[in-house]
């Protein structure tokens, strides 16, 4: 390489643009509010094209005025909206639907040039101009796992698309109902591994409860996950900037925090199991002793 002169400036790095489509996955427990955040990231003013998967049964819930068009893609009825989004409903293969929205070339060719757009039936039939986001709403019941193995798994999908992160949202009217118990296993499952995987947080419908409640349910929610970011807020007002700028999620870094919370927790039941192991020998001991000394007792006033 050749010598630089003295005081010749660097130059700059250019920070790299990751080409895949982002993708955020949002997800939390019945009625916490999920489509109602959806229709308003559908609505916002951003001139971005977003695609929003349903991974739901029962009907599609994106507001019916805002519907253009319908069409048939992979055996799922997919909507394009008036503003240029697109709305489907998946209940068979998520994959195959991803697969369908992105087409091969894409990822290579927004490398180059990020304004990219497919051209004319290639890929995804209404795909008039490049997809910029991809929102996938989970049922309610869903645990985000399967869904999060998909991009670190399916290497078609890992090449074309990459996981932003996971929203989860949160009702606060009745969320403690799953999560105010003493012990682990009797919390609802769904809602702990819910809010242990995201990224960010949304406590909604706050308007509902007192402050003192708002703030028991972060010190639970924070009991379970140390690292998201966490919102509160009344029928789901949040900036869609917030949903669709995460920083990318890290699996590695969830599932450290994940297992360092299970292994406090496991110390935690060792501890009490010992105490409970320990109160009842000695109270065994105590029960010993007071036989022997009724034998005893007895065997004397015999003789």
């Amino acid at each position: 390489a050749p010598c630089r002169a003295n005081g010749e400036a660097e130059a700059e790095a250019v920070p790299f643009e990751d080409p895949r489509v982002p993708v955020t996955v949002v997800t939390g427990f019945l009625g916490s509010g999920k489509t109602t955040l959806l229709n308003r990231v559908l609505t916002e003013d951003h001139n971005l094209r977003v695609a929003v998967i349903e991974n739901e049964y029962g009907e599609i819930g994106i507001d019916q005025e805002l519907v253009e068009t319908k069409e048939n893609v992979e055996g799922e009825d997919v909507f394009l909206l008036n503003n240029g989004c697109i709305c489907c409903t998946v209940r068979q293969d998520l994959v195959k639907m991803l697969d369908a929205l992105v087409p091969d070339d894409v990822v290579a060719s927004r490398a180059l040039d990020p304004a990219f757009a497919p051209a004319s039936g290639s890929g995804f039939g209404t795909t008039k101009r490049k997809i910029d986001h991809i929102v996938i709403e989970t049922t309610g019941l869903a645990n985000p796992m399967p869904i999060i193995g998909t991009f670190f798994m399916e290497p078609n999908i890992r090449e074309k698309l990459r996981l932003e992160g996971i929203v989860t949202m949160v009702d606060a009217k009745h969320v403690m109902r799953h999560l105010d118990h003493t012990e682990e296993e009797s919390k609802t499952e769904e809602v702990v591994d819910q809010i242990a995987y995201a990224d960010q947080i949304i406590v909604n419908k706050t308007d509902l409860v007192e402050a003192g409640e708002v703030s028991r349910i972060e010190r639970e929610i924070r009991s379970m996950n140390k690292i998201a970011a966490i919102m509160k807020t009344t029928r789901a007002q949040v900036d869609y900037r917030k949903v669709f700028n995460m920083g990318g999620f890290d699996l590695d870094r969830v599932e450290e925090e994940l297992q360092r919370e299970e292994e406090l927790y496991q110390a935690e039941v060792l501890a009490h199991s010992h105490d409970h192991s320990h109160d009842h020998s000695h109270d065994h001991s105590h029960e010993h002793e007071h036989d022997h000394d009724h034998d005893h007792s007895h065997e004397h006033s015999h003789e």
